[in-house]
């Protein structure tokens, strides 16, 4: 929604000077406390004062302040934990989305100077807590002190790189107040860390961070910058990991299950419907700090795989869910296909922010191997197998851990799906901008797949009044089968504009797929909006 002039649509008509342009690098703090009203920094140069600021959640209500580069930021008091997605705009331009996490717990933002833990007793905090810090110091280094109620296992979990694009690798350490190292992470959900310690009493410790670049350089030492920002929780046992099931489909699924730090699975939880960037999030009833993106990686069905007893090939794509959480255990699931069909099976883990790197195999009835997939390539910890069924017997699909291991945060989600010819469309980046007058061409990039040998036309939808195009068709070989350019027309009298456009496919043949052009905001958010700037031309 828009804060100021803004329509129901969030669609919103601007004025304003020809060289005001927006440059905003970044939002901070990143996390707030539901409840709480405050005022955030928005970093960075505006040509003007106010600007429109955008956000996806209505619980969260935000405006320019008096002061240039102050927001206003006003959170509900039952706002659930997640993320809120905030844009600003002017007459000329958009900045880029900016993830904002809404917190249920007291929120504290780091100080320096605080390399040292004596340096940082002042400022220690009970639990639960989050914490927001930036490493923005050269070769800094942060230490927060926390203080355990009693015997337990505390859980430090860090959000940079995953959620708000923080171009660090961050690692995590738990110490005493000598400085000794309890307890270390670096890499848990991708690039971002998560530690446990069991304590025998209560006391204080210290959570001590840290980085390095994203990617790796010549440098030597720790890394720091404007953009190292992050978020740290910290709490004690029993508190959530994770949710299954790991995805979504085309309806959020009813119910999730909390898995909790030791791996024990809770049935509880609820989904939130997805937003225009996000997509359905789970959160859980009691953890406040619990939440998770829930991705959408099949069309029909998303289960768990306790609640799974047979897959077939008439309810496919279906996404399944689970956990290999030993070393050594197997997950099998009864597959009833449709003879000469063609599938394809695909499992994340790593993708997702988890640890297997899984194996699967296709067993026919005798438990002779008819397919076998492991990594799709160098440092591509994703199975994939495509297989053909000779007949309609039934057969076994047997997911495992390549290496043998396993644990609570060995999950993962599996897709089954028919081959049928299909594919997709991605956009390289998530705004465009066009003047009155002018024209600007926007690149898709076409992916086929399962022999999908038929022209696809591209289209856009939700365009302004004013603004035109002309359908681009992508044709099985050549030039434009793997790329076309979507050319959009701005007439001299559009009014200036900014919000979302749709950039859709549709293959010529009869009850062929429509699919959506998407952009990868983050791993597990993949945009399926276009913003569209229609420049003022006063």
């Amino acid at each position: 929604m828009w804060t100021l002039w803004a329509s129901l649509t969030g669609v919103a008509c601007m004025t304003g000077p020809a060289d005001a342009q927006i440059e905003c690098d970044r939002v901070y703090p990143v996390c707030v406390p539901a409840g709480l009203s405050t005022e955030i920094n928005a970093e960075g140069k505006f040509g003007t004062w106010p600007v429109q600021v955008w956000c996806d959640r209505s619980d969260v209500r935000i405006a320019c302040a008096e002061t240039k580069g102050k927001l206003s930021l006003t959170v509900a008091p039952d706002a659930p934990p997640g993320v809120a997605w905030v844009r600003l705009a002017d007459a000329q331009s958009a900045s880029r989305l900016f993830a904002l996490r809404i917190a249920r717990t007291p929120v504290v933002v780091e100080s320096e100077p605080n390399s040292r833990p004596d340096e940082s007793d002042a400022g220690a905090q009970p639990l639960p807590v989050a914490i927001v810090g930036r490493l923005s110091e050269r070769s800094d280094v942060d230490t927060i002190a926390v203080d355990v109620p009693a015997a337990g296992t505390i859980t430090v979990r860090a959000m940079a790189n995953r959620v708000f694009a923080s171009p660090v690798d961050l690692v995590l350490q738990i110490c005493d107040r000598d400085g000794y190292v309890l307890a270390q992470n670096d890499d848990t959900r991708g690039l971002d860390p998560q530690v446990s310690l069991d304590v025998k009493r209560s006391g204080r410790l210290y959570v001590r961070v840290f980085g390095f670049p994203e990617t790796p350089n010549s440098t030597i030492g720790f890394a720091s910058g404007p953009d190292y920002i992050y978020v740290l929780t910290a709490s004690m046992e029993p508190s959530v990991d994770y949710f299954l099931p790991l995805a979504a489909a085309e309806s959020p699924p009813p119910h999730v299950v909390a898995v909790r730090g030791s791996g024990e699975l809770v049935p509880r939880g609820r989904v939130l419907p997805a937003t225009l960037v996000s997509p359905p999030t789970a959160v859980d009833t009691e953890d406040p700090l619990a939440w998770q993106w829930l991705p959408r990686l099949a069309e029909k069905r998303s289960e768990v795989a306790g609640e799974v007893k047979q897959i077939v090939a008439s309810e496919l794509p279906i996404v399944v869910s689970g956990v290999i959480s030993h070393p050594g255990q197997s997950d099998q699931y009864a597959f009833l296909p449709h003879a000469g069909d063609e599938y394809q099976i695909e499992v994340w883990s790593a993708r997702l922010g988890f640890e297997l790197d899984p194996r699967v195999e296709v067993l026919d009835e005798s438990g002779k191997p008819l397919a076998t997939g492991d990594d799709t390539g160098r440092n591509d910890f994703q199975a994939r197998v495509q297989f053909k069924t000779p007949d309609d017997h039934p057969l076994t699909i047997r997911l495992t851990d390549a290496v043998g291991t396993g644990g609570p945060r060995h999950a993962y989600a599996m897709v089954v799906r028919a081959a049928h010819p299909d594919f997709r469309l991605t956009l390289p980046g998530e705004r465009i901008v066009v003047a009155p007058g002018k024209s600007v061409a926007c690149k898709i990039e076409v992916q086929r797949r399962f022999g999908m040998d038929v022209p696809i036309e591209v289209t856009a939808e939700d365009l302004p009044a004013g603004v035109t195009y002309q359908t681009v068709e992508s044709k099985p070989s050549g030039e434009t089968a793997k790329e076309v350019e979507l050319v959009l027309t701005c007439a001299d009298s559009a009014a200036p504009f900014q919000g979302w456009i749709r950039i859709t496919g549709r293959a010529r043949a009869d009850n062929a797929p429509a699919r959506t052009a998407t952009y990868p905001l983050r791993p597990a958010v993949d945009l399926q909006r276009l913003w569209l700037t229609v420049q003022d031309s006063k």
